[in-house]
């Protein structure tokens, strides 16, 4: 009976709870995030320095997807104004969803480690998860690249480098944006998805 106890006891002693075992996880994906986040602060590109940190205060209040949606719907006929008008609506819902109720439940800090002052950008108050900017422009991207295919490398590519200007720049992790690009997807696929049902694509 004793060694059943003392056998019962090593058990229970060596299998954390799960709490614990959320914790341990959690932990390991921060020190992964700040590894990855060094790794960027520490790699320097003059024409990023240059070009990433203007992209990044360009699709502040989607300025710069509102500018692009200007172009592309005033240049474009009645499949690229549809375009624009649902690429909007997702840039939109996925705003609501990232700036409003996610950060409005997470409440994350901004990055303690410093990049180049030559790139860096003021730390916004609002959480640092998830990354904004990254929704609206994997939102915008992705349903301009759907609805538009003879641009979508080019709309991605612009996206994409938005969204890693919020790390080169200094105020999101990576994880910040990847869950954010991950909602800008969903958002864009939901707006194509209810357009489709609502026949707004038919001719």
């Amino acid at each position: 009976m004793k060694d059943a106890r003392f056998s019962t006891q090593m058990t229970s002693a060596a299998v954390p709870d799960n709490g614990e075992a959320k914790h341990s996880s959690f932990d390991s994906l921060q020190k992964a995030d700040e590894h990855i986040f060094t790794h960027v602060a520490g790699w320097h590109s003059e024409l990023g320095d240059t070009v990433l940190p203007r992209l990044s205060v360009a699709a502040s209040y989607s300025r710069l997807w509102i500018a692009i949606s200007a172009v592309v719907g005033l240049t474009g006929g009645k499949e690229s104004r549809r375009a624009v008008l649902e690429a909007l609506t997702a840039v939109a819902l996925s705003s609501a969803v990232a700036n409003i109720a996610a950060k409005g439940v997470a409440h994350r800090q901004r990055p303690t480690t410093t990049v180049p002052d030559s790139r860096a950008l003021e730390h916004p108050s609002s959480s640092s998860f998830p990354s904004g900017h990254s929704a609206s422009a994997a939102a915008f991207s992705g349903v301009m690249a759907h609805r538009l295919p003879t641009i979508a490398v080019p709309i991605n590519a612009v996206a994409a480098s938005v969204a890693f200007s919020r790390v080169y720049t200094g105020v999101h992790y990576p994880s910040d944006v990847a869950v954010g690009w991950a909602m800008g997807r969903i958002a864009a696929r939901v707006v194509t998805l209810v357009s489709r049902r609502l026949y707004i694509d038919e001719s």
